[in-house]
């Protein structure tokens, strides 16, 4: 099992605004551009650690390998107006993963990791992540 970071930030610069938290808990999937994507990608059982910035704010386990995004996403109106419509166009070469329950952190991780799709390597970093998913009551959640 590896444990992954995925940024959740839609854009090129970083904005704070343009989150895909909310896009990534309501359709329970992960994903980011095929042209920023790991080739050897998220695995079924992987952790993936969900960041904003070079702050992990959420994780989750994968339950399917990595693939090709499908293109029925929900968006509310509020997420087109915060991601812009170009968002449908990029999702058309997204990869991703469906995922279980997604935990956002009371306490958010610090990663200073700039790259959007990449395997953790930093030993205390990896354990925390994964000392944070093991933590959870899952009959709670469902």
């Amino acid at each position: 099992m590896s444990v992954w970071r995925i940024g959740s930030r839609w854009s090129k610069k970083g904005d704070e605004t343009k989150s895909l938290i909310q896009v990534f808990i309501k359709n329970k999937v992960v994903f980011c551009g095929s042209d920023v994507a790991d080739e050897d990608g998220i695995k079924s059982g992987d952790i993936v650690a969900i960041a904003d910035g070079h702050k992990i704010i959420a994780v989750c386990r994968a339950i399917t390998d990595q693939a090709k995004v499908s293109g029925n996403l929900g968006f509310t109106s509020t997420d087109i107006e915060n991601l812009g419509n170009d968002v449908f166009e990029i999702i058309k070469h997204a990869v991703g993963v469906k995922v279980d329950n997604i935990i956002k952190l009371s306490e958010p991780i610090t990663y200073n990791y700039p790259a959007t799709m990449t395997l953790i390597q930093d030993a205390e970093v990896r354990n925390k992540v994964q000392e944070v998913y093991d933590k959870c009551t899952w009959s709670e959640l469902d």
